[in-house]
């Protein structure tokens, strides 16, 4: 997963950034004091608040009206596997839209005394899941109530479908109706098309994939359960913004954790966690001391809860900075008490060494946690990972 391009509007000191075209691996912004710099990066964050752009120079006629809401539309771009792994975790329906044919269409009017018009709609959705690649493009709204909502409808290539959501549309009054097939994954990991009245199996066809289909529920306009948002939903967890001040905390509760949280709260017990593979809380120290020389290597220390509770009370993790070989515990400094550079670089490092998934990190003004030196190893390892942006 990576955002493939974004543009910000009305945010702080932008009226409008025009749209940014970004990679895979490492993307750089430079640019003077005050240019606009963590504000872009507030904005790809996906996290920003409604903090309308002001210019007084700016006179409006009695007639103008100037745009009270920030906004963001943001292009995700993943592989076919995450996108199969994203819908087997949804737990409920889902709406995939047809690109509307004569054949699918006519087969969504009535009902079809034969599979023929069946046969266009599921042949469709089949083509479309077995693309290698997608780009998913949403619309960030902020004024109310921050969700991904709706643009305009933009298909571009054969080969990377994009699934836009559409602006200002209103369900079955929309300008722009789209047709969709309302679906669920099986308890058998399998795609299926519901409609009860009208069940057809094609799973069982030669040289098909493992996908069963039924006679697709046309639905108008756009729908919270669109799988585009569903999907564009999921991608948003997996963006990391590490701004400039930002202290990483060194302790949490115990539990189990498998992907770290965006503010990297829950960075003792993911470290826990890394440290059940001995292979890879290697990698972590070593790539960390490569970094920092002056740190040896990080460790968990298991502590109680901090007041009288249940004996079902989970305690705390806690994370030591060992800064010489063979140092005990009682010479280990707590991450708390060390440089914030420690805490930022070992978050960084946890999230490109053990997520599952490939993520987004966004690093803001790195200089204000680490030395020029630090910042130039920090990068070659992020080379290493290129499945992250």
């Amino acid at each position: 997963m990576f955002i493939s391009s974004f543009r910000l509007s009305n945010y702080k000191s932008y009226v409008d950034s025009q749209e940014l075209t970004l990679s895979q691996g490492i993307n750089l912004i430079v640019g003077q004091n005050n240019a606009g710099k963590s504000a872009l990066l507030e904005g790809l964050s996906l996290t920003f608040e409604n903090r309308p752009y002001r210019d007084p120079m700016l006179k409006l006629t009695a007639n103008e009206q100037r745009e009270q809401e920030s906004n963001a539309i943001v292009s995700f771009t993943i592989e076919n596997e995450e996108l199969q792994e994203i819908l087997r975790g949804i737990p409920h329906q889902f709406l995939i839209p047809l690109q509307v044919s004569e054949l699918i269409e006519i087969g969504l009017r009535k009902t079809p005394e034969s599979t023929t018009e069946i046969e266009g709609a599921r042949a469709y959705i089949e083509e479309l899941l077995s693309k290698p690649q997608f780009t998913f493009q949403a619309y960030r709204k902020t004024k109310e109530k921050p969700i991904f909502t709706h643009i305009p409808q933009i298909w571009r290539g054969a080969n990377m479908p994009i699934f836009p959501i559409l602006k200002d549309s209103q369900g079955g009054g929309s300008k722009d109706k789209r047709m969709y097939a309302l679906c669920h994954i099986g308890e058998n990991g399998k795609l299926i098309i519901d409609n009860e009245d009208n069940p057809f199996d094609f799973s069982d066809r030669e040289g098909r994939q493992s996908f069963e289909f039924r006679k697709p529920e046309l639905r108008a306009g756009p729908d919270s359960s669109d799988f585009g948002i569903q999907v564009v939903e999921q991608l948003q967890k997996r963006i990391y913004f590490f701004q400039a001040q930002r202290t990483v905390r060194g302790k949490c509760k115990q539990e189990y954790v498998d992907e770290l949280n965006n503010d990297a709260s829950n960075l003792a017990s993911f470290v826990s966690n890394i440290q059940k593979t001995p292979s890879l809380f290697r990698e972590l120290n070593n790539q960390l001391r490569v970094i920092l020389p002056q740190v040896y290597e990080v460790g968990i220390k298991n502590l109680p809860p901090s007041y009288p509770t249940p004996q079902s009370e989970a305690g705390f993790h806690e994370i030591l900075v060992y800064q010489s070989e063979g140092d005990d515990e009682r010479f280990a400094i707590s991450l708390e008490d060390s440089g914030t550079g420690i805490g930022q670089v070992l978050a960084i490092l946890s999230i490109i060494i053990a997520s599952k998934h490939s993520q987004t990190l966004i690093i803001d003004e790195p200089q204000s946690f680490l030395h020029p030196g630090a910042i130039r190893k920090l990068i070659d390892i992020l080379r290493l990972y290129p499945r992250h942006q």
